[in-house]
């Protein structure tokens, strides 16, 4: 017959709390992981979207597009996608590490590209803040769904389908 005592049932049992706390944190991280593996492609996408909505709204503006309207599609995509990659690093990075929700992932990308297009008018293009061009506000509304559909919902649907599979 073997004796256990209390003592030994408790640590046992504190042993199996440490071990389920470890595994949450492994999750979170994994998450942290998957998440950051969206990064490139959820870039790619709002920097295209940013493009093309820029020149849609210039374009409804002046009622032209032409050879400058494209290049200003181009840089638009290039500026994007540079400031995407080590915002959107962040932005990842706490939503997966403090394993932020849908809803507020949302809304915290939505002021994340606010943000973003007030520092690149103002520290790019010498904007004032309070003289901004409507039309950067319009294009990062879409960009910010974009990049919050193709990183944070992309892994959260993949999860729920890997969960009921």
């Amino acid at each position: 017959m073997i004796k256990v005592t209390t003592k030994q049932v408790h640590q046992h049992n504190k042993r199996q709390q440490n071990d389920a706390t470890l595994y949450d944190l492994d999750a979170s991280v994994m998450s942290h992981k998957k998440l950051l593996g969206r990064l490139i492609p959820a870039a790619n996408a709002t920097a295209l979207v940013a493009a093309i909505s820029h020149v849609a709204s210039l374009t409804y503006v002046t009622g032209y597009l032409g050879v400058e309207g494209m290049y200003v599609a181009f840089l638009t995509y290039l500026i994007t996608f540079v400031v995407v990659i080590p915002f959107g690093a962040v932005l990842l990075g706490v939503v997966g590490l403090f394993n932020v929700g849908l809803t507020l992932s949302l809304g915290l990308f939505l002021i994340a590209a606010q943000f973003a297009v007030l520092a690149i008018s103002t520290l790019l293009f010498g904007f004032e803040p309070k003289s901004i061009p409507l039309q950067y506000a319009y294009s990062s509304v879409p960009a910010a769904l974009i990049a919050w559909y193709f990183s944070v919902y992309h892994v959260w649907r993949k999860d729920r389908n890997d969960v009921h599979t």
